[in-house]
């Protein structure tokens, strides 16, 4: 089978389960953080601002996901069943995307077999339908690797600039991400001819 048919397969393998997991329970009541990350976004799109509850400044949320949910808000209102859908896209591009990068790393194999796993591991097709920042930085990270996997077996600057911005944009949904930047500026100026 190609490399391009089996994406799709396991896209549609991985998008299956969490997209009925959504319609069964998407519209399930917010939990937890998912709660704060809702509230967020809704004052965003009504202009009052990143603020939390009662308009309270928030500074303990890092902007990515909120804004992430704020652009769906914006567009489909305040709706958290069609958010709940939108990261069951996200949870499902977390297979293609591990194909993608086990093939670059490990083999075509290994890529194939590592996306099947992700594709029907239950804890992560659970946590697909959650309104939580794991999903976007997930998808962010390995997006991220695939470009600096790219860029350390082609050296080619483009590849490099794009592996940055995505770090970067996890940056915005993961402040504690910030670490991976010294362990990946370490690697590149460890790696570059003198």
């Amino acid at each position: 089978m190609s490399c391009n048919k089996y994406l799709i397969l396991i896209g549609l393998i991985a998008l299956t389960p969490r997209l009925l997991f959504v319609i069964f329970a998407g519209h399930s009541p917010l939990q937890l953080d998912e709660i704060e990350y809702d509230r967020i976004a809704w004052n965003l799109v009504e202009g009052k601002g990143y603020t939390w509850f009662f308009n309270i400044p928030c500074t303990f949320r890092s902007p990515g996901y909120p804004s992430f949910l704020a652009v769906i808000y914006l567009i489909f209102g305040p709706d958290y069943f069609i958010a709940r859908i939108f990261s069951a896209f996200l949870g499902a591009s977390h297979a293609v995307l591990t194909v993608k990068l086990g093939e670059k790393i490990f083999g075509p194999m290994v890529g194939r077999l590592a996306g099947f796993a992700v594709a029907l591991y239950f804890p992560l097709i659970f946590f697909s339908y959650t309104l939580m920042s794991e999903n976007l930085f997930i998808t962010l990270f390995l997006c991220a690797l695939i470009f600096f996997a790219n860029w350390s077996n082609t050296g080619e600057t483009k590849q490099a600039v794009l592996a940055a911005i995505f770090f970067g944009l996890d940056h915005f949904n993961k402040t504690l991400f910030c670490i991976v930047y010294v362990v990946t500026t370490s690697l590149v100026l460890l790696s570059t001819p003198s």
